[in-house]
Parts: C-alpha cells; sequence; structure tokens
C-alpha cells in the first residue's frame, strides 16, 4: 500500500500566537501522527480468525494481535473485520516494527485505483486491552494508489509530454469500537482513509525545430468518508482516538524547455479534497487529545517553461489547493447524550479541524541567452475549508469533563482554515512578466455546543477556542529583463461564521488557571493579502 501523508500527518498540539494571525495564526504546531500505515512485522500472541471469502475475517475466542492486510482491492468491494465474544482479557502487539496490534489495512491495485470500503467492528466488554510498544493499538486505513509518471519527451520538432496520473480516491471507512481499553506509542486508535497523491508530469524537450511542452501534473485523490464511533473505551496514545480523511497531494508539472522556440511548463494537478468525518464518542476516557480531521491536499507546482537559446519561456500555472470536508464531534449518538472525559498532560483536549490545501507556486519562465520573452506562471488558488460542528451534551450520568495541563493546551479546539494562494513564478528575459499570485480559499463555519466542565492549567490555554480563518493570498511573481512587468496579487479568503454556545444543567464551570488563557476565546477573520511585485529593469 501507499505511504500514506508525507506533507500533513498533522497531530495539532501547540496554539502559536493566535491575536493576529499571519501566515496560519491560531494553527495548533504539527506533531505527526507518525507510521500511518506500518511496514508488516511478525510476532508472537497472533490471534487465529475465520475468514469470510477473501475480504472478511472475523476474530473470537483467545484474541491476539492481527494483521489484516489487503492488496489490490476495489471500489465496488468492502472489507471487513470483526473482534467478538473474547475468552481472554488483552491482545499485545509486536516488540519491534511498526505493525498495530490491530492492523487493518486496504489498499488498490497501482495506479490511480480507490481501494474497497472497509468496517471495523469491535463488540467486546469488560475493559479488553489492546495495546502496543511500537506502534497504533488500533489502526484502520483505507489508501488510493498514486497516479503515475511518466518518461520524458525528448528530440527534434514540437514535443508534448505526458500528465501525471491522478492519485486514486481513499476508501470510505466505518468503524464501530466498544468494550476496549486501547493504547499505543503511537496513538491509541486511528481510523484513516486517504487518498492517492498524484503523478508527475514528464518533461517536454524539443532540442531544435519546436516547442517543448511539459505534461501536467497529476491531481490528487480525494479522501473517503470516515465515520467512526467509540462506545465504552478508555484510550492514550498521541492522539488517544483519531478519525482522519486526507486528499492526495497533487504533484507538480514537467519542466518544458526548447531552442530558439518556446518551451511551456505544465500545469500544477488539484489538491484531492478531504472527505466528510464524523467522529462519535459515547462514554469515552482519553488521556490525550482526541482529533477529528479533514485535509484536502495541496496543489501542485506549475512546472519550468525554459528556452536554451532566445525564444520564450513559459511557466506552467499552479494548480488549486484540496477543499478541507466537514467534521463532526459529538456525544449524542441517537439522541441521548453519554459521559466524556478527557484528561492530558500533552495536547490540547477535543480538535476538530477542517483545513484546506494551499494553491501551488507558478512556474517560473526563463530564457537562457537573455534575449527573448519570459513570463511566470500564475499561482494555483487556495482550496475551501468546510464546516465543523462540536456538540457535546450533558449525559444524566457520568458526566463531561476536559482537563488539560500544558502549555498551548486549549481544552476544546474547532477550526476551518481556507488554503493559502500559491505564489506567481518569476521571469527572466529582455522581456519579462511575472506570474499573478493567486488569491486564497475561504474557511467554513464553526459551530460548538458545549455542556460541561473544561479546566486548563498551562499558559496560553483557552477553555474553549474557535476560529474561522481565510487563508493568505500567494504574493506575485518577480521580473528581471530590459522590459519587465512585475505581478498582481488576488484576493484573500474571507472567514466564516462562527458560533459558540456553553450550557449546563448542573453548575458546569470553565476554569483557566495560567496567563493569556480565555475562557472562550471565538474569531473570524478574512486572510491577508499577498505582495505585489515591481519588475526590475536589467542595466
Amino acid at each position: 500500500m501507499e505511504n500514506i501523508r508525507g506533507q500533513s500527518d498533522l497531530f495539532l498540539l501547540a496554539v502559536s500566537d493566535r491575536r493576529m494571525p499571519a501566515r496560519r495564526a491560531g494553527k495548533l504546531g504539527a506533531v505527526s501522527l507518525t507510521a500511518l500505515c506500518g511496514a508488516l512485522a511478525a510476532g508472537p500472541g497472533w490471534a487465529t480468525c475465520t475468514q469470510s471469502g477473501s475480504l472478511g475475517r472475523t476474530c473470537s475466542g483467545q484474541i491476539g494481535a492481527t494483521d489484516f492486510t489487503l492488496t489490490d482491492t476495489t471500489s465496488d468491494q468492502t472489507a471487513k473485520l470483526t473482534f467478538e465474544n473474547a475468552t481472554n482479557g488483552g491482545a499485545t502487539g509486536p516488540s519491534s516494527g511498526s505493525t498495530a496490534a490491530w492492523n487493518f489495512s486496504v489498499g488498490a491495485p497501482e495506479y490511480s485505483q480507490a481501494p474497497a470500503a472497509a468496517q471495523l467492528n469491535v463488540n467486546l466488554s469488560d475493559g479488553f486491552s489492546v495495546s502496543s510498544s511500537v506502534a497504533q493499538g488500533i489502526l484502520v486505513t483505507a489508501t488510493g494508489s498514486k497516479g503515475k509518471t511518466h518518461d520524458e519527451d525528448k528530440g527534434t520538432g514540437d514535443k508534448h509530454a505526458d500528465d501525471g496520473g491522478a492519485g486514486g480516491t481513499g476508501g470510505v471507512v466505518t468503524a464501530t469500537v466498544s468494550g476496549v481499553d486501547v493504547s499505543g506509542l503511537k496513538g491509541g486508535a486511528a481510523i484513516v482513509s486517504a487518498g492517492g497523491d498524484g503523478g508527475y508530469g514528464a518533461e517536454g524537450y524539443s532540442t531544435g525545430f519546436g516547442d517543448g511542452h511539459g505534461g501536467d501534473g497529476g491531481a490528487g485523490g480525494s479522501g473517503g468518508a470516515v465515520s467512526a464511533t467509540f462506545t465504552d473505551v478508555k484510550a492514550s496514545g498521541l492522539p488517544a482516538i483519531s478519525a482522519v480523511s486526507l486528499g492526495g497531494n497533487a504533484n507538480e508539472g514537467g519542466e518544458g524547455k526548447s531552442f530558439d522556440y518556446t518551451g511551456h511548463g505544465g500545469v500544477g494537478g488539484v489538491g484531492g479534497a478531504g472527505g466528510s468525518v464524523a467522529l462519535s464518542l459515547n462514554s469515552v476516557s482519553a488521556d490525550t487529545a482526541v482529533v477529528a480531521l479533514s485535509q484536502g491536499g495541496g496543489g501542485g507546482h506549475g512546472g519550468e517553461g525554459k528556452d536554451n537559446g532566445n525564444g520564450n519561456g513559459k511557466g506552467g500555472a499552479g494548480g488549486v489547493g484540496g477543499a478541507g470536508g466537514t467534521v463532526e464531534i459529538t456525544n449524542a449518538t441517537g439522541g441521548s447524550p453519554t459521559g466524556l472525559q478527557i484528561d492530558t498532560t500533552k495536547s490540547p483536549g477535543l480538535l476538530a479541524d477542517s483545513i484546506a490545501g494551499d494553491g501551488g507556486h507558478g512556474g517560473d519562465g526563463d530564457v537562457a541567452l537573455g534575449l527573448g520573452n519570459s513570463t511566470g506562471g500564475d499561482g494555483g488558488q487556495g482550496g475551501t475549508a468546510g464546516s465543523v460542528t462540536v456538540s457535546i451534551a450533558q449525559p444524566g450520568t457520568g458526566g463531561v469533563s476536559i482537563t488539560t495541563d500544558g502549555t498551548r493546551a486549549p481544552g476544546l479546539f474547532a477550526r476551518s482554515y481556507g488554503g493559502a494562494g500559491g505564489k506567481g513564478g518569476t521571469a527572466d528575459s529582455s522581456s519579462a512578466t511575472g506570474g499573478a499570485g493567486a488569491g486564497s480559499g475561504p474557511s467554513g463555519s464553526v459551530t460548538v455546543d458545549y455542556a460541561g466542565d473544561i479546566h486548563t492549567q498551562g499558559a496560553g490555554s483557552d477553555g474553549i477556542m474557535a476560529q474561522a480563518v481565510g487563508g493568505f493570498s500567494g504574493d506575485g511573481g518577480s521580473a528581471s529583463g530590459i522590459v519587465a512587468y512585475g505581478a498582481s496579487v488576488e484576493s484573500a479568503g474571507d472567514g466564516g461564521a462562527v458560533s459558540v454556545t456553553y450550557s449546563g444543567t448542573e453548575d458546569p464551570s470553565i476554569q483557566t488557571d495560567a496567563d493569556d488563557s480565555d475562557a472562550i476565546y471565538a474569531q473570524s477573520q478574512g486572510g491577508g493579502g499577498g505582495q505585489n511585485q515591481r519588475g526590475a529593469v536589467a542595466g
């Protein structure tokens, strides 16, 4: 299967200065979820399970470590893994390698394919223990395959290189987990769908008597929808519980090269959209962060357009960033709220995030011997973030409380962030024009309805922090030549509506002990503009 995420294994564990966002103000600092798809590893204590066809497995009786890895599945199939009727008290994963104690991995055939849907059903009781000293306790992944990258097209005459292949869509993932105590060095339970990354645009190189056209970058695959329900679960690890949908990153356009003709850089691919994420917490206790995240993939950069003589160089445009999907966290499945306790010394408590991908940068335009026309590619538009909803009600019994003890560790943090616009490409020749900086994407709305206690003890740790922030526009590309024109910048994205309701029938409270820590901090802010560029006249 493919490596899930290079760009954004994001798990957000410290809040930066949030009052005046710069490029990403108020964003939580990134901490890697790490190795969402581990390499296979053997170990003692593996479960004996019954197989139901090639895509189903049920584990019962003496349940141990389990690795159910499926490759070459297709999107019209559904893979199922079930744990039930245990006669022992727990399962421990391998002591070496990077495989989760319970690993359920669903992959797709090579190049641009979507995998089967993945369904995990854990129906146990009495705090059955699932633990790993090297990885996650429970890991479910359904990952689209990457897009193909082709060889360059080189020779005389016009050359048109192949486009990169699109990444495959991530599979739909559903998880229902009850009656376990789950822990792991790299997280307690992680439920993930991820789109595949796009392939590179190939290089198009005309060595004479024609134009060279780089192939366009491949689009990232969209993340699949993720729905996870945890009932009567204790969780630890960093994060304790996570439900994640990631759009694949697009790839860059290929370089276009010529000699005394025109080199056209390929256009960057479009980032994959993050899928919807719904996380339900029913009688859950966690000692580190509980996270729901949907993130769009980044747009690909435009390819360089270069002429090696005195012709023309035209950079390719950057690709559009992928949209963030909708995110929802609740403790009231079926309309009946249940208890929730989060007590962490390492991180914020409850996090809900929709983050759009940034647009790709425009490719540069260049003429090697100087006497020609060059144009930088325009930057790609930032993606649009989705709406975020957190609804935590006060149950009849069990209570709701979040306690954090760390710097920049809010109790509840909900945010929607628009993607930043890509920078315009630079241009360098006797007549040169820089590429335009792209506009950024808007955020979605953020709605928080919380009834329960919150206690934060570290500095910069609000009780409830809700943000909807538009992305920042990209800078215009610079230009240098005898006649040189700088580039403009498009407008920044809007901040969405923010609503916070705090209530409770039994006098719950929000207590913040340290400096720079508000009980409730709500912010809607549009993104900032990028910087225009002037042309620099060569002398």
